[in-house]
C-alpha cells in the first residue's frame, strides 16, 4: 500500500474550498510562501526519491524538500546533497519520526522561520494540483504553518 495525498481535504467545513473563501482572508497579490516538505528518512531513500518525483511534477518553483537522515548506513541519499532545492539535516543517531521532526522544525525556525512546513512520510505520492491547494488553503488560515496528510489506499 502506498499513501498519497488528498489535495483540499484541509480539516475545514463543509463546502470549503480556496474558490470560496473570503477575499478578507487571503489575497490574491500576496507572494506564494514557500512549502519545505519535512521528510525522515530510515532507510527509506528510495521511497524519497519517489517522493521527490512526485514534487517535481507539480512544477512549483516555491517548495523544497528537507530530509532529515535518521539511517547514517543509508547511502542513497548522497544523491540528493547536490540538487538544489534539497537539504539533508544528518541526525546524530535514530531521533524517531518525532525527534527527526523537532530538528527539522528548529532548523527551519532558525533558517526560514515564514515557511509552510509539510510534514510527509516517505511513501507518501502528491496527487494533481495538492501543492497550489495547500498553499491556498494555508494562506486563508491566519497562522497556519504546518500540514499533515491524508491517507488514500491505491484501492
Amino acid at each position: 500500500m502506498t499513501d498519497t495525498t488528498e489535495p483540499g481535504n484541509s480539516g475545514q467545513p463543509e463546502g470549503w474550498s480556496p474558490a470560496n473563501r473570503s477575499t478578507s482572508q487571503w489575497r490574491a497579490d500576496q507572494t506564494p510562501r514557500k512549502i519545505v516538505f519535512v521528510c525522515i528518512n530510515y532507510n527509506s531513500s528510495e521511497l524519497i526519491k519517489e517522493l521527490l518525483d512526485s514534487i517535481t511534477i507539480q512544477n512549483d518553483s516555491a517548495s523544497e524538500l528537507l530530509i532529515v537522515n535518521n539511517s547514517p548506513t543509508d547511502t542513497g541519499l548522497a544523491d540528493f546533497t547536490a540538487d538544489a532545492g534539497i537539504t539533508v539535516l544528518q541526525a546524530e543517531r535514530n531521533l524517531g519520526f518525532g525527534g527527526g521532526c523537532n530538528l527539522a522544525l528548529g532548523y527551519l525556525q532558525k533558517n526560514d522561520p515564514q515557511v509552510i512546513v509539510w510534514l510527509i512520510n516517505p511513501d507518501a505520492r502528491l496527487l494533481p494540483g495538492a501543492i497550489r491547494t495547500i498553499r491556498e488553503c494555508m494562506l486563508s488560515i491566519r497562522g497556519a504553518a504546518i500540514v499533515g496528510t491524508r491517507i488514500l489506499d491505491e484501492d
